[in-house]
C-alpha cells in the first residue's frame, strides 16, 4: 500500500466502486451499522474516518463533523465538504489524544498486515475519547493485488480487546447481489452471494 498507487487510482476510483444492487446493499449495510453506533453517542459526534478513500464521506450524511484520513492526497481531494489529513494508517496518527467520539475504518484492514493492524488499533484507542466507539467494516474476499490480508471479525475482536477496547462484538453477514463489478471489492459481474463483516468496540 503506497500513496503513489492510490493517487493514480483516485480519479477513476468510482468506476472500480461497486454499483447498482451491490453499491446499494453495501451502502445500506455500512450506513445501518454506523447510524446504530452514532445513536448511542452524545451529539455533536466528532468522527474520524481512517482510510477514507474517495467515497466514504457519503456514509455519514450531511452535515456531519467528519475528518478523513488517507495515505493518498488525490483520494482525499475527492472527498467533499470534509476535513482532510494525509497520513499513513500504518504509523502514528498526527492527531492528539482523546480527540474523536467515533472512529471508522471501512474496507481498510485488508490492505495492512497483522502487525500494522495492531499498531492501528493502539492508535485508534489513543485518539478516541472515553466512551468513544470504533466501527470496522470489511470483506473477507481478497482478489485485489494490493490486499495483503483477509478480514476475520473474530480475530479482529481479539486484537481489539488486547488493545484495551471493551464491549467488543462482531459478525459476518451474507449479501446477495445481482450486479457486482469491482476488483477492489473482490467482485464479479453476475449474481452472487458475498460476505461482509463488522466489528464494533468501545473505549472506557
Amino acid at each position: 500500500m503506497n500513496a503513489k498507487y492510490w493517487d493514480t487510482c483516485a480519479f477513476d476510483w468510482s468506476s472500480h466502486y461497486p454499483f447498482g444492487d451491490a453499491k446499494q446493499q453495501i451502502f445500506n449495510f455500512v450506513k445501518i451499522n454506523i447510524d446504530k453506533v452514532i445513536s448511542m453517542l452524545n451529539a455533536p459526534c466528532h468522527i474520524l474516518d481512517i482510510g477514507a478513500g474517495a467515497n466514504n464521506r457519503e456514509y455519514f450524511g450531511f452535515p456531519s463533523d467528519v475528518c478523513c484520513i488517507d495515505i493518498s492526497h488525490s483520494m482525499l481531494y475527492m472527498q467533499p465538504r470534509t476535513k482532510r489529513i494525509q497520513a499513513d494508517a500504518r504509523a502514528k496518527l498526527p492527531i492528539g489524544d482523546r480527540s474523536f467520539d467515533l472512529i471508522t475504518a471501512l474496507f481498510l484492514i485488508r490492505y495492512i498486515n497483522s502487525d500494522q493492524t495492531k499498531t492501528l488499533l493502539l492508535e485508534m484507542f489513543r485518539v478516541l475519547k472515553p466512551k468513544g466507539c470504533l466501527v470496522v467494516i470489511d470483506l473477507p474476499a481478497n482478489q485485489n493485488p494490493q490486499q495483503i490480508s483477509k478480514f476475520d471479525p473474530l480475530s479482529f475482536q481479539k486484537l481489539a480487546k488486547k488493545s484495551g477496547f471493551k464491549q467488543v462484538s462482531g459478525s459476518m453477514s451474507t449479501l446477495t447481489v445481482n450486479k457486482y463489478v469491482s476488483s477492489g471489492f473482490g467482485g464479479s459481474d453476475y449474481s452472487a452471494d458475498f460476505q461482509i463483516g463488522v466489528v464494533t468496540a468501545q473505549k472506557y
